[in-house]
Formats: structure tokens, C-alpha cells, sequence
């Protein structure tokens, strides 16, 4: 998995909100559940490279959710559902501060 910012001015203003960035993975067809996945890394200040797990089966995907954080506001939401609830991972192993 590969997250990298367009642009220096867009990396620039999220690093000056969120000092920090999580990343969750987790697979398509357990969305519908509410199951957001498991937390793929932690304490992001850049670009980050990591190490993905092997392509999905065919017919089924990955989703990434990120998340900023800082020592202010701790770690941001996984946003908004259409029921416009904030969204919750109980995935035992979700991203925490």
C-alpha cells in the first residue's frame, strides 16, 4: 500500500492540523457490518510505503480508511455514515491512540 500526496502544499496543511496519520484496512465486504478492519500503521508523518497483504479474491477488495492525529484532538474520526452517525470500528484490532 502506497499513500502519497499529490502535492507538498496539501502534505504541508495536513501535517499543520494533524501531526500524525493511521491507516486502517480492512476488506469490502465486511463494511456492511461495520467492521472497518484492522489498523495497518500508526504515526505516519510522510509519505508512507508499506507492505501489503497479496491481492484480494477475485470479486472481493480492500478499503482504507485514514485518520489524522494530533496531541490536541487525539485521533480523528473514521468520518460519517449515510445515517450520518459517526462511524465506529469494534474491530478488536482498530487503530487507538
Amino acid at each position: 500500500m502506497r499513500l502519497r500526496f499529490l502535492s507538498t502544499s496539501l502534505k504541508a496543511g495536513i501535517f499543520e492540523t494533524w501531526k500524525q496519520l493511521y491507516v486502517t484496512r480492512g476488506s469490502v465486504g465486511l463494511l456492511a457490518t461495520g467492521d472497518y478492519g484492522t489498523c495497518l500503521n500508526s504515526g505516519i508523518t510522510g509519505d508512507f510505503y508499506a507492505a501489503d497483504a497479496p491481492p484480494p479474491p477475485a470479486g472481493q477488495g480492500y478499503v482504507y480508511l485514514v485518520q489524522g492525529y494530533s496531541s490536541v484532538c487525539g485521533l480523528g474520526t473514521l468520518g460519517f455514515g449515510s445515517s450520518e452517525t459517526e462511524r465506529a470500528n469494534p474491530n478488536p484490532g482498530a487503530c487507538t491512540e
